[in-house]
């Protein structure tokens, strides 16, 4: 449960919709109308043109379409991030959301290197635990498919008690053509199970990664007089709503 509320906070709360985009949704709005125009008008060009001109017309809508995003949304986010928290870049952004967790961190008792230290641990035993609970309810769900592929293959060999030959040969060859197929459906269905329940180590050691980067910060700030989070500290001071994310209830 913690693992899962320290994930939702570092993807969610820290996330560029939560902090940038969100603001923006007027922005959005207008331009997912223009793309409903644009399609519009490619549909229209399909049905009154000859595909040759249709063909160039969707190209030049996907030309646009990626103008109207440029134009409406990366500048005017780069925009907000400069009014709102007094950034010049992505980048400067990205080195903010590091120290808002680090904050939140804070405030939950992990400030040194050694606490946070610990709770790499915690998140890599959390995340471990979660995937072996997620991998026995595959296994589960694929043994109870491969019964159900048994069984009907054991119901279905009525069909060989059938009088002639031919109609034997053609039951067998249905009965073993459904088989093979299904074995396949259910390796198709591991994988992508797999996948799926992997999503949380995934993301945990995304995180993890970020915490690494904030010891070394904090290596940096005891032995140095370098320090990477002083330019956006004084920034987070003086937000009230960035206050408020590091003051987010606590994962725990």
């Amino acid at each position: 449960m913690g693992l899962t509320k320290l994930l939702a906070f570092y993807h969610k709360k820290l996330g560029n919709w939560n902090l940038v985009y969100s603001f923006m949704k007027g922005f959005w709005a207008s331009y997912f109308v223009l793309l409903m125009v644009l399609l519009l008008g490619t549909v229209a060009v399909f049905y009154f043109f000859s595909s040759g001109v249709a063909w160039v017309v969707l190209l030049l809508d996907a030309i646009l379409a990626i103008l109207f995003f440029y134009l409406l949304i990366h500048l005017r986010a780069k925009r907000l991030i400069r009014v709102k928290f007094q950034l010049r870049s992505f980048k400067e952004l990205q080195k903010m959301k590091d120290y808002l967790f680090y904050g939140y961190l804070a405030k939950n008792g992990f400030k040194t290197r050694a606490e946070l230290a610990e709770l790499i641990s915690f998140i890599r035993s959390e995340a471990k635990t979660g995937t072996a609970n997620k991998k026995k309810s595959m296994v589960g769900l694929i043994f109870k498919i491969f019964i159900a592929v048994f069984l009907a293959i054991y119901g279905g060999s009525f069909l060989l008690g059938l009088d002639k030959s031919w109609n034997r040969l053609l039951a067998v060859l249905v009965i073993l053509l459904a088989a093979v197929l299904l074995f396949y459906l259910v390796l198709w269905l591991e994988k992508a199970l797999h996948y799926l329940f992997g999503r949380d180590m995934r993301q945990a050691e995304q995180m993890i990664q970020t915490i690494v980067y904030i010891q070394t910060v904090l290596r940096a700030r005891e032995n140095t007089d370098y320090d990477p989070f002083r330019m956006v500290e004084k920034k987070v001071e003086v937000n009230p709503f960035l206050q408020e994310i590091i003051d987010s209830k606590s994962f725990l």
